[in-house]
């Protein structure tokens, strides 16, 4: 098995979140995994690090890598999520199984509000994504008590489980990084932004 040599370029942490936490499962084994070629999702097993960068796309330390894969790896319509978004929270019959794409607007507010942490960090962080996924949907369905928000994240009665999450993940998820989050404008509209950044970064080679 090759060593991972693949470094993913940014605009910003909003981008590597939405990667690192749901598109990178999405592409292997999600949404895009019957795609064509069968085997287009294999580059994501050598992604290195991702990191800040003014210029959007892929690059490789050792140039074999794109060898490896015998072409390029296949372009995907990350643009279109925001039609699910959009659709599922109108009640649209077409969307209704579609209510995982809202994940990405607290994934997307977690980059905006730690627009400096770096990759190695963000893996770190264990499960976090369960906590941001209920967080957001607390919100959408009308909570917007961060002090009641905050207990309900960290209620462990009967879930030892996530008392374990929270350990690997309490310094970035307090009461205040839930004030901030409460106040930060981000909705579709600037998701749609940066999922456009996100495109721009895994289907450009350079």
């Amino acid at each position: 098995m090759s060593n991972p040599n693949l470094i993913i370029h940014v605009a910003n942490n909003s981008v590597m979140c939405l990667y690192e936490w749901e598109m990178s499962g999405q592409i292997s084994d999600g949404k895009y995994e019957d795609s064509r070629p069968h085997d287009h999702w294999r580059w994501v097993n050598d992604v290195l690090d991702i990191v800040r960068d003014s210029k959007s796309g892929i690059s490789a330390t050792d140039n074999r890598t794109w060898k490896r894969f015998g072409y390029y790896p296949k372009m995907y319509n990350i643009n279109e999520w925001t039609t699910y978004i959009n659709g599922f929270r109108k009640g649209s019959e077409k969307y209704r199984n579609y209510g995982w794409a809202t994940r990405a607007i607290a994934y997307a507010k977690f980059g905006k509000i730690y627009p400096d942490m770096n990759y190695d960090t963000l893996r770190s962080l264990g499960e976090i994504r369960v906590f941001l996924e209920d967080l957001q949907m607390m919100i959408e369905n009308g909570n917007t008590n961060a002090e009641d928000l905050f207990k309900k994240l960290t209620d462990w009665t009967n879930k030892d489980w996530r008392k374990k999450y929270y350990e690997s993940c309490k310094e970035y998820l307090t009461p205040e990084f839930i004030e901030k989050y409460l106040t930060l404008q981000y909705d579709v509209k600037e998701l749609k932004a940066d999922l456009k950044l996100l495109s721009e970064a895994i289907n450009n080679k350079f």
